[in-house]
């Protein structure tokens, strides 16, 4: 997506990039989710804080692996949010971005409130699954 004609939004992640990329994302949602466990009851403030880390770098890990899309500073965090609203609302992927979303999170070792995360997906009528 293009801001205007000298500011691109996101860029397309180069072949050359795509494995570091991806290795790094994934391992790095894994560690966010791992210290938001351990710091769940000494530190609850701290562990949402890693969790939400958890849930940004597994939407580039997504966005990367699905879309071939590589989101990078600056508004590093509001680029993740509008590329996801995209594909999620761009009529010809949502069959495809739904599917692969619920293959992702189902396949990614997440804490038990996975399902509870999969029955509030909200799929628009209009989505192909």
């Amino acid at each position: 997506m293009i801001n205007n004609k000298e500011t691109p939004e996101w860029q397309q992640l180069l072949q050359t990039e795509r494995d570091k990329w991806l290795n790094f994302h994934k391992k790095a949602y894994k560690d966010d989710l791992d210290a938001a466990n351990l710091l769940l009851l000494k530190h609850p403030r701290w562990s949402i804080i890693a969790d939400y880390y958890g849930m940004h770098d597994l939407a580039k890990y997504y966005l990367g692996k699905t879309h071939n899309i590589k989101i990078t500073s600056p508004d590093i965090h509001k680029k993740t949010i509008d590329a996801l609203r995209e594909k999620l609302m761009d009529p010809d992927f949502q069959g495809n971005t739904f599917r692969d979303l619920k293959l992702l999170l189902s396949s990614s070792n997440l804490p038990d409130i996975t399902p509870l995360l999969l029955q509030n997906i909200k799929i628009p009528p209009s989505a192909k699954i």
